[in-house]
Formats: structure tokens, C-alpha cells, sequence
């Protein structure tokens, strides 16, 4: 874990946030520009006001916080137009807080629970949260999953690949065990909290995740952001392309599809390419 900022990172990175982010070819401009600085050590950096501490600024979540100051900011503005004062937003996935820390800090009367399963990745979010003040924001670390304290086998990412591992897909390295909880059990911890809103990305699970939160589901009914890839639920080895979605409208939701053109209600399932999609709950 870094313990300070270096300087020239840090430098580079403050004057490539002021770049607008909508600018054609920015991204992969910024990547030619800053090759000759970018190495596989962990850093230490200043992102809109907040600091994250990240394993390799190579690592594409840590790659776009460092150069445009946010990561998935579209996603974020639709995290906060869904999320009511006073109530929760859970992110179930949260890597070291690249959403979650941001908005934990736009809504100060509102909690944050984010959850992150992978033994590599919990002690940068939990940096984060511990350098961020996040008063508001609670961590644990586990899987989330369909059934209650299981051990589960997990596999790391290589660093190159950081950030994307999961129960399912292998990367030619020894699974670790971690602990499993249902959704529904987890909150029961803390009470059952009034949750209005919640983002699921955890490489091809989210079926796990909405299977074990049927109380959830039933009784709040949040509105869901969640990520739909075809390889990743394909690998998942237990679920079918597009069986998370087949979850969430059989519990009474409808599926939408985020897009630059704004939202699109879904008629059927979508089996391929990758999306971030929106469950409302039906009238």
C-alpha cells in the first residue's frame, strides 16, 4: 500500500482531469501521453478532492480515476437521480470505492454499504474509505451469493486484469476460499435497512446476488443498476446468458438499457455484447 503521493503522477493526473471528458480520442490520447509514467506499483493520487489508493494505475477503474477524476460518471448520475434522502444506496461489487466513495460523500444524511468479495481489492477500498472521512459508508467484505455462509471458492485476477475476479472464471491460479452471505442476511444485520437503490457488479454473479435478496426484491423493491456481459455470465459455469435479467422480471420488475440516447425499456432479454442496465420496479 503507497503511504505517499508521488509527485509527478499526481501532478500529471490533476492537469489531465481538466481536460474535458467528453473530447473524441481523449482516452486513448491520455494513454499514449502517459506510458512513459505508468508502471505496475501501487499509487497514491488526488481524484476531484477525494484520494484513492489503487494497485497499478494500469488497472482501467484506477486508469480513469486518475485521469478524468471519476470513474463511470454517467452511472453515478443515475445512482443519485434514483436514490431518496435518508435511505441506502448498496453496492454490491464496489471494488476500492471508485463509485461508492464519491457519492457516499454527495449525500452525507445518507448511508453507504459496499460490499467486495476479493481479498486483493478490500484493503485498497478500505484504505479509501479510511482517507475519504467516509463517515456515512460501511464495508464488508464477502461474496454475495444465493445461499447463507457458505465458503465459496474465488479466483483472483491476475494484476493486469485486476479487479475482474470472481467465483467463476479462472485465471490459471489456485482459487481462495471466502465467505458467502445471502443479500437479505446481510441487511438483516443491520436491521433491514429502507434501501432505495443499489448497483450490482461482480463478473457474472449478479443472478447469485438478486437469487438471495428475494426479500429485497419483494418487500423495497430498489431500483438496480447492474452490469450484463455475455462472456461473464457464460462463465460463470451456473447461470445462462441473460438469467439475471430473467430473475429481476420475475420479481416483478421491467428492464431498462442506459444508453446516450437516455432510457430504453427492453421487451425481451438482451443474450449478448455488454450493457449497464436498469430494473425499475413494475406499477
Amino acid at each position: 500500500m503507497p503511504t505517499d503521493k508521488d509527485f509527478l503522477k499526481n501532478l500529471v493526473g490533476k492537469m489531465l482531469q481538466k481536460i474535458p471528458s467528453k473530447i473524441p480520442g481523449r482516452q486513448r490520447f491520455t494513454r499514449f501521453l502517459t506510458k512513459p509514467i505508468i508502471d505496475n506499483r501501487p499509487a497514491l493520487f488526488e481524484a476531484n478532492g477525494l484520494y484513492f489508493c489503487v494497485p497499478s494505475l494500469k488497472e482501467p477503474i484506477a486508469f480513469s480515476l486518475w485521469s478524468s477524476g471519476a470513474y463511470e460518471p454517467e452511472v453515478q448520475e443515475l445512482i443519485l437521480s434514483h436514490w431518496k434522502e435518508n435511505t441506502w444506496f448498496i453496492d454490491v461489487g464496489a471494488n476500492v470505492g471508485a463509485i461508492s466513495i464519491p457519492l457516499s460523500k454527495l449525500k452525507p444524511g445518507s448511508r453507504v454499504l459496499g460490499i467486495e468479495a476479493s481479498p486483493s481489492i478490500f484493503p485498497y477500498l478500505k484504505e479509501n474509505v479510511s482517507r475519504n472521512q467516509c463517515e456515512n459508508m460501511t464495508i464488508v467484505q464477502c461474496a454475495v451469493c444465493d445461499e447463507e455462509g457458505v465458503m465459496l471458492d474465488f479466483n483472483e485476477a491476475p494484476e493486469s486484469k485486476f479487479g475482474m475476479g470472481s467465483l467463476g472464471t479462472s485465471f490459471g491460479k489456485p482459487s481462495i476460499q471466502v465467505k458467502g452471505h445471502t443479500l437479505d442476511t446481510i441487511l438483516a444485520d443491520f436491521g433491514t435497512p429502507d434501501v432505495s437503490v443499489m448497483k450490482v457488479d461482480v463478473e457474472g454473479f449478479e443472478s447469485a446476488v438478486f437469487l438471495g435478496a428475494k426479500e429485497l426484491l419483494k418487500e423495497q423493491k430498489p431500483r438496480i443498476i447492474f452490469e450484463f456481459c455475455d462472456w461473464a455470465e457464460e462463465n460463470s459455469g451456473r447461470f445462462n446468458i441473460g438469467e439475471s435479467q430473467k430473475i429481476l422480471r420475475e420479481a416483478g420488475y421491467e428492464i431498462y438499457l442506459s444508453s446516450s440516447d437516455g432510457i430504453i425499456r427492453l421487451t425481451d432479454v438482451i443474450k449478448g455484447g455488454y450493457e449497464n442496465l436498469i430494473a425499475f420496479p413494475r406499477n
